[in-house]
């Protein structure tokens, strides 16, 4: 009872004072509050994002039991129970059914009758005009009003779609459109198709899709048949009596299906009832362990940088009342009574901050509410309020108000009575245990972030060792503060009285600048991590074509008519220094890209090369790892701007790709090809490396779309016989074809060689001469194999089409010029495709920044924190300079001196300390890219991994510099010339 009643007296001692001191206790308050208000809202808001498993599936599958997908595979599939995006392939894959098949497919797959079923079919996306020329949108055909899709759709406007000529579209839809209620959608490549909008709706887990809602059958089919769209997705809602169980989904997994079942979501199965988990083709992530570790390291730092700034507010607090603490000890109080006091002034003021943070963070989530959707994409479930997890966030603000205190209590309670009634300070000594402790500290965490690096390669370690010399650092920090005094030598008067000051008050300073440290460190690492990594991912980026280039291509048919308009749009709005005309062999009518090789009118045009220039699989995936041969080197299955093996054209073309070679130029002048790739020159001695300017002959296979599709059945039944063992021992006759008056050839991509291939509808050989391209050429030629002059492939009868465009320039074009041509493109649906090479663009700038601002926050905060506690401080100290005569702007000077000399330690400090956890980090990373590369045989076939370490010095003088500038210029501008009368407790 008797400390219950002194906890009580202390509670009312320690309310009074803090209504006594409101600024200071307001400030307190806002720091412990702000964290806890961002905390709370945090966790209000993910609650609330984190779905219910009912309202999960309701926006899934409507009140439908269960939701079938047919992924095409054609053959039994492997798929996670509660998760519909996850399956395993155990076989092929084959082109999807239209809907009546997979309709069919799928009752033949369900075990037992369904009740009803509903399609659900979506397109790729169709270009459709808008307001301001076209744009790409996705076409969907589902009965909204149908019992089993209600809660997949929300109606924001106007209704659901009934009939032909009637389409809903998105809010997105509307937005990048420009469109409104009423207006009509059309088609560019169907005239006559227009339907009205009538509704506005949203998806409410994806509310940034741009898409067109139509009734089942009215306008998808339409689509298809005129090619404006290149597939469609056909899922199923279906009602069944029982609904569908686990053991039910394994048999329709059978047939290719994947199965999102509300049954097996609420009762999911047992792990080794789930065959990928049980085959070990999963595995259960720990995650939650993780995140746990990594909420508790950020936690352990945010208290810490509340604790070094709350601090000194309470240190200060206890020095402005040491006169009514020392009467407490004159009247009998113990030490324990003035540690009482200042504790109790913790928790209060840690309570109020508790209750202000948690109320305002759960307040401002509902306000910001339908901005957070906005920003995340999706709508939120019911409003999840935990009262446990906010009370337990709650109590972190009270622990860290006590923590704030506790140092200050402890300092207040050994303070003599008769010193605290003068109010005189008396002689302020700095212990040695704690700096000793801390220096200790400091050497062992940066011995172990070191060794995690550069030993360990252990990203885990250099962490460690990072937050215990960051903890040592900050323990001897107010040692620290004392050796940057003697600098006071050679400073300015408002230097040297603000150095001085800041010495002599450590208990202020230190944590002020240790709060400082903190962040600048964090940032320091941060920022050499990040600088280092964008400068390895600079260096190995290869550029398709030469910096400036503009590139012009038409990748399809219905592209090339717009071709010349392009053309002449470039031209007339960009400045160019070259041009080079690129024209391509077609094997019949179309021009297509090389993956629509099958489709009818298409076909592919190949480089034969020798079967000895070949490279076999026992040769690239040697054990050994010793340099890979010549026929091995290259990646000719890496398609650029380009995207052509073959491309006809002159000298230009070379010179616009950085190839000015004389010997190239000469050839290609006399009618002879270029070769750039060494396997596709044919010789009278075949596998042996041609040197450079070799020459030789190059032949050209034109296969119509006839005979790729027969390759495609020759090559799966070669699958299946070898899944089946009935194929083994080396390459067969069959993978090869007959180049007559050379042997045996075999296509030059290596990705083709897995499977036989048939004679070419045309060869053509060409004289030929190889150029090397070199190491250091742009990545096209790890493509472009062939080039033919204009005038010899005429000659041959070769037919082909000219579908491409270089220009070189002298920078990059951007502007209004640039902006001309994006605007032409915009307005030609399926038209040419247009780029300019402007080299390596990273993101680490937007990273750099994002760190420099949290470190010149904290930084400036810290600093202003501290100065505006020091100025409260020394009231009785800035009166004595007026009545000795200092003019009244010492006051500002001063003020702004302190603050800059606080963030100018706190900075220092910080950078250095922040360097060798970087590097470690950077190390570490480095050296298991390199342990990954020598383990994937990767030393033949590509360089070894480089190190680049990159402290960010731009960073680094910005904050030395800049930080403690803008807190000297912000505190002098916040702080008044003038001073009042001030009576002196001495």
């Amino acid at each position: 009872m008797k400390r219950l009643h002194m906890w009580r007296a202390t509670l009312r001692i320690a309310r009074r004072d803090a209504w006594r001191a409101k600024g200071r206790s307001a400030l307190v308050v806002s720091m412990i509050a702000l964290p806890i208000i961002g905390a709370s809202g945090l966790d209000v808001a993910l609650r609330s994002a984190d779905l219910s498993t009912e309202e999960r599936l309701t926006r899934e599958m409507g009140t439908a039991d269960a939701r079938f997908l047919d992924l095409g595979f054609g053959e039994p599939i492997q798929q996670y129970p509660t998760d519909r995006t996850s399956a395993y392939s155990i076989s092929g894959y084959e082109e999807p059914p239209t809907e009546e098949d997979a309709r069919r497919g799928l009752e033949a797959a369900l075990p037992t009758s369904p009740e009803r079923i509903v399609t659900d079919a979506s397109s790729s996306p169709a270009i459709v005009t808008t307001a301001f020329g076209v744009a790409p949108a996705e076409v969907r055909e589902v009965p909204a009003d149908d019992p089993l899709t209600e809660g997949m759709l929300t109606l924001r406007e106007g209704r659901f779609p009934e009939a032909a000529g009637e389409v809903a579209v998105t809010e997105a839809f509307l937005d990048l459109s420009g469109l409104k209620l009423d207006s009509t959608v059309g088609f560019p490549d169907l005239e006559d198709t227009a339907p009205r909008i009538v509704g506005v709706y949203e998806n409410p887990s994806e509310l940034n899709r741009e898409q067109i809602l139509a009734p089942p059958g009215t306008l998808i089919a339409e689509l298809v048949e005129h090619g404006v769209v290149d597939g469609v997705d056909f899922q199923f809602l279906v009602s069944a009596p029982d609904g569908v169980p686990w053991s039910e989904v394994l048999k329709i997994n059978e047939a290719g299906w994947l199965v999102s079942s509300r049954l097996v979501h609420h009762d999911p199965p047992p792990d080794d009832q789930v065959p990928a988990l049980a085959e070990g083709r999963w595995h259960t992530a720990n995650g939650d362990v993780q995140a746990f570790a990594m909420v508790g390291v950020v936690l352990a730092l945010v208290i810490m940088e509340i604790c070094l700034l709350a601090g000194p507010a309470f240190a200060v607090g206890a020095r402005r009342s040491r006169r009514m603490l020392g009467l407490v000890g004159a009247n009998g109080g113990d030490r324990r009574h003035i540690r009482a006091i200042m504790l109790g002034g913790g928790l209060l003021l840690g309570l109020v901050a508790a209750v202000v943070g948690v109320t305002l963070g759960t307040l401002l989530t509902l306000l910001a509410r339908p901005w957070l959707e906005s920003e995340v994409g999706f709508r939120f479930g019911a409003l999840d309020l935990r009262p446990l997890e906010l009370a337990a966030i709650g109590t972190i603000a009270v622990v860290t108000g006590l923590i704030a205190a506790l140092v200050p209590a402890l300092l207040a309670a050994r303070t003599p009575v008769l010193q605290s009634l003068t109010g005189r300070r008396g002689v302020r000594r700095t212990g040695r245990t704690l700096p000793l402790v801390g220096a200790a500290a400091f050497v062992l965490g940066a011995g172990l972030a070191l060794f995690g690096g550069f030993a360990l390669n252990e990203p885990v370690a250099v962490g460690a060792g990072a937050i215990v010399a960051q903890l040592g650092l900050v323990a001897m920090t107010p040692v620290l503060v004392g050796m940057f005094g003697r600098l006071g030598r050679f400073l300015p008067l408002g230097g040297r009285l603000a150095l001085r000051d800041a010495v002599r008050n450590r208990a202020r300073t230190a944590p002020a600048v240790a709060a400082v440290l903190a962040a600048v460190a964090g940032s320091v690492t941060l920022a050499t991590y990040y600088g280092s990594e964008e400068a390895r991912n600079e260096a190995g980026y290869d550029p398709p074509v030469p910096y400036g280039t503009v590139v012009l291509s038409a990748g399809e048919e219905r592209a090339l008519p717009a071709l010349s308009r392009v053309r002449d749009t470039v031209e007339k709005h960009v400045e160019t220094t070259a041009r080079a005309d690129l024209a391509r062999p077609v094997p019949e009518e179309k021009i297509c890209e090389w993956w629509e090789g099958a489709t009818p009118g298409c076909g592919l045009v190949r480089v034969l090369i020798p079967v000895e220039n070949q490279c076999g699989e026992e040769e690239r995936f040697a054990e050994n790892r010793a340099p890979l041969p010549w026929r091995c080197t290259g990646s000719d299955g890496y398609r650029t701007s380009l995207g052509e093996e073959v491309v006809i054209g002159g000298p230009e073309v070379l010179r616009a790709l950085g190839l000015d070679d004389h010997r190239a130029s000469e050839a290609l002048e006399q009618g002879k090809a270029v070769v750039l790739n060494p396997r596709a020159l044919w010789t009278d001695t075949p596998g042996t490396e041609p040197a450079d300017g070799t020459v030789g002959e190059v032949t050209v296979g034109l296969s119509t779309a006839e005979t790729i599709r027969a390759e495609d059945e020759a090559r799966y039944a070669y699958r299946e016989a070898e899944e089946s063992g009935s194929v083994t021992g080396a390459v067969p006759a069959s993978h090869t074809v007959s180049v007559p008056g050379h042997g045996q050839a075999v296509a030059l991509e290596d990705w083709m060689s897995w499977g036989p291939i048939l004679p070419s509808d045309r060869m053509e050989r060409f004289p030929a001469v190889y150029v090397d391209p070199g190491k250091d050429a742009v990545g096209t030629f790890s493509r472009l194999a062939v080039l033919i002059p204009p005038a010899t492939a005429e000659a041959a009868g070769l037919p082909t089409v000219d579908y491409a465009t270089l220009w070189s320039t002298s920078a990059p074009p951007t502007g209004a010029g640039w902006q001309a041509v994006e605007e032409v493109l915009r307005g030609i649906p399926h038209g040419p495709q247009a780029s300019v090479e402007r080299g390596y663009i990273g993101d680490t700038d937007i990273i750099l920044l994002v760190i420099a601002l949290f470190a010149g926050v904290v930084t400036v905060g810290a600093a202003g924190i501290a100065t505006g506690l020091a100025r409260a401080d020394s009231e009785a100290d800035l009166a004595t300079l007026a009545a000795v005569g200092a003019p009244p702007r010492v006051r500002r000077t001063l003020m702004g001196m302190q603050c800059a000399v606080i963030a100018g330690m706190g900075v220092v400090l910080g950078s250095l300390s922040g360097l060798v956890p970087g590097i470690a980090l950077v190390v570490a990373e480095h050296s298991n890219r390199l342990a990954m590369w020598e383990q994937n045989a990767l030393g033949g076939g590509t360089d070894a991994p480089e190190l680049f370490v990159v402290p960010p010095l731009g960073l680094l003088g910005l904050m030395i510099v800049g930080l403690p500038l803008l807190a000297w210029v912000l505190a002098a501008l916040l702080t008044r010339s003038g001073t009042g009368l001030v009576r002196r407790a001495e």
